[in-house]
Parts: C-alpha cells; sequence; structure tokens
C-alpha cells in the first residue's frame, strides 16, 4: 500500500483499506515503524460503536486533557489543538471501521465526521484561528473494512464526506 499519501496534505480526511484485521494491525505497525514523527494511534471501531464510546476512545488514544467534556464542542476543540501531542502528522487508524458510531444515529454519525473533516482542512493551516506557529500538518483516518462494499463507505457517501479507497 502507498503509505506516502497518508502523511501528506490534503483530502480526503478518510481513508478505507479492505483487508483483515490482521493484515490491517501489521500495515499499521509497519506506518508506526516508518514514520517516526507521525502521531499514529488506534481507535477500535468495535469499542465507538456510541458517540460516547468513541469519545472515550478518541479522549485515550489521543491523551486529551483531563478537562475534555465528551462532547462535539469539546472534541472539535481537541481535535484541532493537540498542542501536548506533537507530531509532523496524525493518523488515525480505525481497525473494525463497519462497527464505528454503528449504534449512533445517522445525525451523530455525520456530526462526528464533519468535526473530522474539519480538522483534516483545519490542519492544512494550523494557524489560521488560533496562534500557535505550528506548520501545516496532515491529518487523516485510516478505516479498516473487509469488502469495498462495506456499511461504513455507505454512510460516508450519505453524509457526503470524501473518502478514498485504498
Amino acid at each position: 500500500m502507498e503509505g506516502k499519501k497518508l502523511f501528506s496534505l490534503g483530502s480526503p480526511v478518510a481513508y478505507i483499506a479492505t483487508m483483515d484485521a490482521g493484515s490491517f494491525a501489521d500495515l499499521t505497525l509497519d506506518l508506526v515503524r516508518s514514520n517516526n514523527d507521525a502521531i499514529v494511534r488506534t481507535v477500535r471501531g468495535r469499542k465507538s460503536e456510541t458517540v460516547f464510546d468513541f469519545f472515550d476512545e478518541i479522549s485515550a488514544a489521543l491523551q486529551f486533557p483531563y478537562y475534555f467534556g465528551e462532547n462535539g464542542d469539546a472534541f472539535e476543540e481537541c481535535i484541532n489543538d493537540l498542542d501536548w501531542i506533537e507530531g509532523n502528522a496524525y493518523l488515525i487508524a480505525i481497525p473494525d471501521a463497519d462497527l464505528f458510531l454503528s449504534a449512533a444515529s445517522f445525525e451523530q454519525f455525520q456530526g462526528v465526521m464533519d468535526i473530522l473533516r474539519r480538522a483534516n482542512q483545519n490542519w492544512m493551516k494550523p494557524n489560521q484561528y488560533s496562534p500557535r506557529d505550528r506548520p501545516p500538518t496532515p491529518f487523516h483516518l485510516l478505516c479498516q473494512c473487509p469488502a469495498a462494499e462495506s456499511r461504513l463507505i455507505a454512510r460516508l457517501k450519505d453524509a457526503a464526506i470524501d473518502f478514498e479507497v485504498l
């Protein structure tokens, strides 16, 4: 797989890897090893079926501050800050992505994905709203699905979220 685009500026926010869970785990480990300055974290899809569960997973994976309020506004603030975990790129790997927010309403799914899409865009211009002397930084999701016709892909299409199947 061409890993370079996962650590490059630009859209889409989400890349879909159609492979089994074991191959995805190996891929994620290879990406960590080959990109020392990047922040690569895993958010388990099977542990993120609700929005509340997702907030628990993402806050643990990215070590959100103690004051993280576990709501959409707090999530958007933290995902666009990340001063406590600086890297030259951010990649969130989601194994079992068909289960990611699967128990959430479509509106909740779309809300979370919109925040992640805006984060992808905001990290391309990280000093636009909050001056913090950070260079433009790639921010992407890498989602594991067993097949190209998956529930996640259908939901991303319905939510009008750009993605690319690798």
